[in-house]
């Protein structure tokens, strides 16, 4: 941070990462989009052992690109209980999606984006 003021030259104050670190990994972004238009999309499955390859469904949306952190997308069901689904960024191709576009309220939330690369 900078501090700067008419009677003393400027400071460059920083906390020292060892009292923010924890905190700072603890704490998740949440933006709320609303509406925003969605699609379904295959992707591969993270945690994929031996054999065939295993797809799970994902949304896609724009979403920031970041070195660190997950992003998913939250938002209340019919039994108002919050679903989380994975997200994958939307790109420039065509698709004709089999259940076409679905426009959707919820939120954009980032997971452990903010630890030490």
């Amino acid at each position: 941070m900078h501090a700067t003021t008419d009677v003393l030259p400027v400071t460059d104050l920083q906390l020292p990462t060892r009292f923010t670190r924890t905190a700072m990994a603890a704490m998740r972004v949440a933006l709320r989009l609303s509406p925003v238009l969605t699609t379904h999309r295959k992707v591969p499955a993270k945690d994929t052992g031996a054999g065939a390859p295993r797809f799970v469904d994902a949304l896609a949306l724009p979403h920031p690109t970041s070195p660190q952190g997950t992003w998913d997308w939250a938002e209340l069901d019919t039994s108002s209980e919050w679903t989380h689904q994975p997200i994958v960024q939307i790109d420039q191709d065509a698709r004709l999606d089999e259940d076409g576009p679905v426009v959707r309220t919820g939120f954009l939330r980032l997971s452990s984006g903010f630890t030490d690369a």
